[in-house]
């Protein structure tokens, strides 16, 4: 007798205050400059500087939901060519961009201009998915909200202007792959099996 169950979604939780000696291996792809640094740091003793025009990036490596979120220094440049900086999970991003006083936020149903203006310091971008819905928050402060499922399979840190730098520290995040990513991957094991057996 055969018995396929299923499979408990294995849930990535993990958060990073940039205190190591170097990059720590969660971050699977480095694109541009990105250096450990105590110049600056929102707790703790150091940040990440990502520098230029590069990327942080963390691939989950397949479609999940779940919640991500990054402290980012603000040093308020507005006027760099193609000038932006922020967090990206999947499509759905919060940053800030040149000639923009305030932050903006794209979700699943909405790409806005945010009530929040945009000041010198830290601030804390926080993007959550779930099957339900989700939304953008900016220091605490609700500024995108959609009522539809949105999954991401990868996770960036961002800053885009050959000119400067953004220093990221705190990051965190709690993802759990999709239901039916998972259900594909066990009725395939279960059919791999029951092939095998024969």
């Amino acid at each position: 007798m055969l018995v396929c169950s299923s499979a408990i979604a294995a849930t990535i939780n993990y958060s990073d205050g940039f205190e190591g000696p170097t990059v720590n291996p969660f971050w699977n792809g480095v694109q541009g400059s990105a250096t450990l640094t105590n110049a600056r740091a929102h707790t703790g003793l150091q940040s990440i500087l990502v520098g230029g025009s590069s990327l942080l990036i963390h691939s989950v490596g397949e479609n999940g939901f779940g919640q991500v979120g990054v402290y980012i220094y603000d040093d308020l440049n507005l006027d760099g060519p193609g000038y932006s900086k922020g967090l990206l999970a999947g499509n759905l991003q919060v940053y800030a961009a040149e000639r923009q006083v305030n932050y903006l936020a794209a979700g699943a149903e909405l790409n806005a201009v945010t009530d929040v203006p945009r000041t010198i310091g830290w601030h804390q971008f926080l993007i959550t998915a779930l099957p339900s819905g989700g939304n953008i928050q900016i220091d605490g402060t609700v500024v995108n909200f959609w009522t539809t499922a949105t999954a991401f399979s990868s996770v960036y840190l961002f800053q885009q202007n050959p000119m400067s730098a953004t220093y990221f520290d705190d990051f965190a995040m709690v993802a759990t792959p999709e239901p039916g990513t998972i259900a594909l991957v066990m009725v395939g094991l279960c059919g791999a099996f029951v092939t095998r057996r024969n």
